[in-house]
C-alpha cells in the first residue's frame, strides 16, 4: 500500500520498484481479436490494432465502386436560406440506393431547420462534401446518424451561424468592486453590446492569445451551477456592461481577460446512435457548434474519426475564440471499438474526448423500486442492471428492469420510509429516474449505491497521432477499459492532459464504471495544466464528494511519454491496483513537479524514468534522503 506525498526522482524508479509489487501492463484480453468481417462489393475493412493485442475492423465504402449522384439534383443550393428539405431528399435517395456517393458541390450551404436532419438506415454510402461548408443555427442535434452501416462522411466543413448568434465574446474586467459586488465587462473587440445578451459561462483566458486558461489561474462562472449569481446587467458604455452579483465573482480583478460563452450544451453536429456500425468521419472541418462536435451513443460501435480539424475557422481567428461550446467528442453508452486518429482539436469549451458508460446514483429504495440520478445512462425495459456498494465495490446482485420513468416529488408515488425525504432534501423540482425491477432490491441496494447497465461496454478503443491544444478543462477523459492512447501531442490544456476517473456529482453527472487495461504511451505533454487545476495526470474517484473505498482502476501503463513546460504535480493517483510508470522523461521546470498517492494504491512500478532540467539534481537528492 502507498500513502504519501513525495518529491521523487524518476531516475530512482528501482527504489520504488523494490517496495512495490510488479504490475502487468494489462490483461491479455478475452476474445477481443475480431475476425475480418464479410463484406459486400462496395466495402473494405480498416484493421485497428489496440491495447493488449485487441484487434477490430471498421468497414468503409470503396469510393471507386460507388455510383455518384450530385446533391444539386435534389435542390441543394448555395443560394437557399434553408437546404434542409433538399438534403433530406438526397439522403432518402441514398437510403434506397446502397452503393452511392452523394457529392456536394463547393460553396456555403445554409440550414435553418426546426427538426434534426436524419441519416436513417443508410448502407454503403459515401457523402463527399469536399469543398462544401454547412452553416447551421439548429439548437439540438444538427444531423443524426441512426441505424446506419458502412457510411463515410468525408471532407465536409460545418460552422455555426455566428452572424446571427455568436458563440463567444472576449472582455476585460475593469472597475471591480468587491464592496459593492460589481465589476464592468469591457468588450474591447466590439463597438457596442446588448445588456440582454445570454450569458452561459465565463472562463478566464490567456490575455495574449485569447485561448482558454490564464497561466496559473482558472477563474470561472457557469450559469447552470450558479443560477442567480448574476443579479443584474446594465449598460455602462457603448461596449461596456456593469454586472452586479451576489459575491461569488469578487475574484474577478481589474485587467483579467475572460471568454464569455453564450452557448455551452446547446447543440451537437453529429449524433451517432441506433446501433450504427462501421461509420467513418474523415477530413472534416468543424469550425463551430453551440455544444459538441460528435456524440456516439445508443450501442453504436466500430466508428472512426480521421484527419479531422476542430477549431475556429482560420479565416476568422481574430474574431472567434471558441470552436465548440462543450466537448469535441463525447462517447457514452456506445459499444466501443472506435478509433480517433490524426485529428487537430482545439479551443472547445470542455474536454477533447470523454469516453465512458453511464451510471445511476441511488437516492432511495423501496421494495422493487429505486430512485436515482442517471442523467447519462440508458435504461430500458428488459435491461439488466448491476450494482456496486457505497465503496464502489462490485456486488453479485443484478435485477431486470420492468419499468422506467422520470419522477419529481409532485408526480412520484414515494410513500413512506424516507423516500419522500430523498426528493425534498434535493428540492421539489429535481427529476430522478424511477426504476421498477423484477424483484425486491431493498436488501441489496441502498442510498449511495451505484447501478450500471450490463448491456453496454464502451471499451476497446484507440486514440492515436492527434494534436489536442488550447481548450478549456482536460485533454481526454479515459473512463472505459482496454484503451490505447499513443503518440499524441497535448499542448497548453487548461487542466490536466489525462484524467482517468470515476466521477459522480449526482445532480450534474455520473460517469465512469471503472477501467481495466489502459496504455498511455509515446505522448508529448507540453505546458498542460496551464490554469493550475492540479496535475498532468489524474487517476481518482469521487462519489458525491467522497473517495471510493476500493480499487476502481487496474492495469494502467504510462510509458515513454515526455512531460515539459509545467509547474504543478506530475500525477495524482488513488483507487488503482496495477500502475506502471516506465521510461518517461520529465523536464522539471519546478520543484512542485511531484507525485501524490492515496491510500488505495497497490502493485505500483516506477522504473527507467529520467528527470532533466533545473530541478533534476534536487529531486534526485531528495529521494536519496
Amino acid at each position: 500500500m502507498v500513502n504519501h506525498i513525495a518529491k521523487k526522482s524518476l531516475m530512482a524508479g528501482a527504489v520504488l520498484a523494490a517496495v512495490m509489487a510488479v504490475a502487468a501492463c494489462g490483461p491479455a484480453g478475452d476474445g477481443a481479436v475480431e475476425e475480418k468481417p464479410a463484406m459486400t462489393k462496395f466495402e473494405k475493412a480498416d484493421k485497428v490494432s489496440g491495447c493488449n493485442g485487441n484487434i477490430f475492423y471498421i468497414l468503409r465504402p470503396v469510393e471507386k465502386k460507388l455510383k455518384v449522384v450530385e446533391a444539386s439534383e435534389f435542390g441543394l443550393s448555395t443560394g437557399s436560406d434553408d437546404n434542409t428539405g433538399a438534403l433530406t431528399k438526397a439522403l432518402e435517395y441514398c437510403k434506397g440506393n446502397p452503393g452511392t456517393t452523394l457529392r456536394i458541390g463547393e460553396g456555403k450551404y445554409r440550414f435553418s431547420q426546426e427538426s434534426t436532419i436524419m441519416m436513417d438506415g443508410l448502407k454503403d454510402v459515401l457523402i463527399d462534401g469536399t469543398g462544401a461548408e454547412f452553416i447551421t443555427d439548429k439548437i439540438g442535434y444538427f444531423m443524426t446518424v441512426n441505424g446506419c452501416s458502412c457510411l463515410e462522411i468525408k471532407g465536409l466543413s460545418v460552422d455555426w451561424a455566428r452572424d446571427k448568434d455568436p458563440i463567444d465574446e472576449v472582455f476585460r474586467v475593469r472597475n471591480a468592486d468587491p464592496e459593492s459586488d460589481t465589476f464592468e465587462m469591457e468588450f474591447f473587440q466590439k463597438e457596442s453590446v446588448d445588456p440582454g445578451m445570454h450569458m452561459e459561462a465565463i472562463t478566464q483566458c490567456d490575455p495574449e492569445t485569447f485561448t482558454f486558461g490564464a497561466r496559473g489561474s482558472s477563474k470561472e462562472w457557469y450559469r447552470y451551477q450558479n443560477t442567480g449569481e448574476i443579479r443584474n446587467v446594465e449598460k455602462a458604455g457603448d461596449n461596456v456592461l456593469r454586472v452586479t452579483h451576489s459575491g461569488g465573482l469578487d475574484q474577478f480583478a481589474d485587467g483579467d481577460i475572460f471568454i464569455l460563452r453564450h452557448h455551452v450544451y446547446d447543440g451537437t453536429v453529429f449524433n451517432l446512435t441506433g446501433g450504427s456500425r462501421n461509420i467513418t468521419f474523415s477530413s472534416l472541418n468543424i469550425f463551430g457548434s453551440p455544444g459538441m462536435a460528435i456524440i456516439a451513443e445508443g450501442r453504436s460501435s466500430h466508428f472512426q474519426v480521421l484527419d479531422t480539424f476542430i477549431g475556429v475557422d482560420p479565416e476568422y481567428s481574430d474574431l472567434h475564440h471558441v470552436s465548440l461550446g462543450a466537448d469535441a467528442f463525447h462517447f457514452v453508452n456506445a459499444d466501443g471499438r472506435f478509433l480517433v486518429q490524426g485529428c487537430d482539436i482545439s479551443r472547445q469549451g470542455d474536454d477533447a474526448i470523454n469516453v465512458h458508460d453511464g451510471l445511476g446514483y441511488v437516492r432511495a429504495v423501496k421494495g422493487n423500486k429505486a430512485w436515482m440520478h442517471a442523467s447519462g445512462m440508458i435504461i430500458e425495459k428488459g435491461d439488466v442492471l448491476g450494482f456496486k456498494d457505497r465503496d464502489f465495490a462490485v456486488t453479485d446482485f443484478t435485477a431486470t428492469v420492468q419499468d422506467v420513468r422520470y419522477e419529481t416529488l409532485q408526480n412520484a408515488s414515494v410513500g413512506e420510509d424516507g423516500v419522500a425525504d430523498a426528493f425534498t432534501s434535493l428540492g421539489q423540482d429535481v427529476v430522478l429516474r424511477a426504476v421498477t425491477f423484477d424483484k425486491d432490491i431493498s436488501e441489496h441496494v441502498e442510498e449511495g449505491c451505484t447501478a450500471w447497465n450490463k448491456g453496454y461496454d464502451g471499451g476497446n478503443y484507440v486514440i492515436r497521432d492527434n494534436y489536442f491544444h488550447e481548450n478549456r478543462a482536460r485533454g481526454i477523459l479515459l473512463q472505459s477499459s482496454q484503451g490505447l492512447c499513443e503518440n499524441n501531442r497535448f499542448y497548453k490544456i487548461q487542466g490536466m492532459a489525462i484524467r482517468i476517473v470515476m466521477d459522480i456529482i449526482p445532480q450534474y453527472w455520473q460517469e465512469g464504471t471503472g477501467v481495466d487495461g489502459l496504455t498511455f504511451s509515446g505522448n508529448t505533454i507540453d505546458s498542460c495544466d496551464y490554469g493550475h487545476w492540479g496535475e498532468q495526470i489524474e487517476i481518482s474517484t469521487s462519489i458525491d464528494g467522497r473517495r471510493a473505498g476500493t480499487a476502481v482502476f487496474k492495469n494502467i501503463e504510462i510509458s515513454g511519454n515526455t512531460f515539459s513546460g509545467f509547474d504543478t504535480k506530475i500525477m495524482v493517483a488513488d483507487n488503482v491496483d496495477g500502475l506502471t510508470f516506465r521510461g518517461n522523461r520529465i523536464e522539471t521546470s519546478s520543484g512542485a513537479n511531484t507525485f501524490q498517492f492515496g491510500s488505495i494504491c497497490s502493485n505500483m512500478v516506477f522504473e527507467d524514468n529520467t528527470y532533466t532540467g533545473e530541478f533534476a539534481a534536487e529531486a534526485e537528492e531528495t529521494e536519496a534522503k
